[in-house]
């Protein structure tokens, strides 16, 4: 079993990094999560703000649901 373990964690290794993905804009940090379902459903990155609470720990707040992409990149602009 830990030998299955290792060889599925080295496996997708790449695939969690494309999973969970975190960037940095201006002081905020925006943490991307991609569920893919596979063939039979629709992909989506959900996108939440990352707020540092105390203890090192963070909470999550949502900002929305975006249709699945391969590459994208984040902006950020203030309205007025």
């Amino acid at each position: 079993m830990l030998t299955l373990g290792i060889l599925f964690l080295t496996a997708s290794d790449s695939d969690l990094r494309y999973i969970h993905q975190e960037q940095s804009v201006d002081e905020h940090t925006i943490y991307i999560h991609t569920a893919d379902p596979g063939a039979m459903a629709k992909a989506y990155h959900y996108v939440y703000l990352k707020c540092p609470l105390p203890f090192n720990r963070y909470a999550l707040h949502t900002i929305g649901r975006l249709n699945w992409m391969r590459e994208f990149s984040l902006d950020l602009y203030q309205s007025h």
